[in-house]
């Protein structure tokens, strides 16, 4: 009898790690898609703004305020060349948008307001790379309205209950969130903050 309940526990063992792997399988198939998707969808209007910038200089100001973005829509691309990481940047910050890419911190400014970005992104797939970033370090936020250069100007740990990192700012900031520490299994206590400063502001 013991004998069978050993085996039996053993078989479902394997079973739950079938599953384990199939749905992780699952989830970077789906982030991988997603990524190709946006990322293309990115270029096209940033092509297609190139190609109606005339027109668009030529309507009231009113009329080429963007439209606020949906939960899920790809909103920019985030790179930073030193780390060679290039992710697309969706809108939310819900765990199905956090599965498939960094996402926008909703009730921040969107990427090309004034004001402070704030983006979120989990710390062992699209933010792993954050774990290397430097103070000094260029981060690109492009868009289909341009391309916006910020330099990281601070790094700092919180506790999550500290969204003062996310407050309005007077110069125009990006901040990046993941948890940390990096490789600490199960969920992180704390959270990662990344500052940087845009530096072409007219």
């Amino acid at each position: 009898m013991a004998r069978q309940l050993l085996r039996a526990f053993e078989c479902l063992l394997v079973a739950v790690g079938v599953v384990a792997l199939g749905w992780s399988g699952f989830v970077r198939a789906e982030a991988g898609r997603t990524q190709r998707r946006a990322l293309t969808v990115l270029a096209r209007a940033r092509a297609t703004a190139v190609r109606t910038t005339a027109l668009i200089s030529t309507r009231p100001p009113e009329a080429s305020v963007p439209t606020p973005p949906h939960r899920g829509d790809a909103i920019a691309e985030l790179d930073i060349p030193r780390l060679r990481m290039s992710q697309a940047v969706l809108e939310g910050a819900d765990d199905s948008t956090l599965r498939r890419g960094p996402g926008h911190i909703e009730e921040t400014s969107i990427p090309g307001e004034p004001g402070n970005i704030g983006i979120a992104g989990h710390r062992d797939t699209f933010f792993r790379a954050l774990s290397g970033i430097r103070v000094g370090d260029d981060v690109v936020l492009s868009t289909a309205h341009g391309v916006f250069h910020y330099r990281v100007s601070s790094l700092g740990i919180v506790p999550p209950q500290d969204v003062s990192v996310l407050k309005a700012t007077k110069v125009p900031t990006l901040t990046l969130v993941t948890c940390y520490p990096f490789w600490f299994l199960g969920p992180a206590p704390m959270r990662y903050v990344v500052h940087a400063t845009q530096l072409d502001v007219t």
